[in-house]
């Protein structure tokens, strides 16, 4: 699969490996995640699009529902499936 939109993803799968490193918040995160599902417009990589704001709702959902000792670990499940799909839209 080839995408439309290879700067966008490279830069959500940079900031993934920022949040694992601790260089990047989660609030950053989902900033991410966030603008980069609004910068998706063409209606065949929809599907992209709705990746990124599910997961940028599931670590919303995390950041209030989850035991604050836990929120790095369910965070990290969440971008585990997010950086897999990216990577395979980047395939050529």
């Amino acid at each position: 699969m080839t995408t439309s939109y290879p700067a966008v993803l490279q830069g959500v799968l940079t900031t993934i490996d920022g949040f694992r490193s601790r260089t990047v918040s989660l609030d950053d995160m989902q900033k991410a995640l966030w603008e980069a599902a609004s910068t998706i417009s063409l209606p065949q990589e929809r599907h992209l699009m709705h990746q990124l704001q599910s997961a940028e709702a599931d670590l919303e959902r995390i950041r209030f529902m989850t035991d604050p000792a836990d929120i790095l670990a369910e965070a990290e499940s969440v971008l585990r499936i997010v950086e897999a799909r990216l990577k395979e839209a980047l395939l050529p």
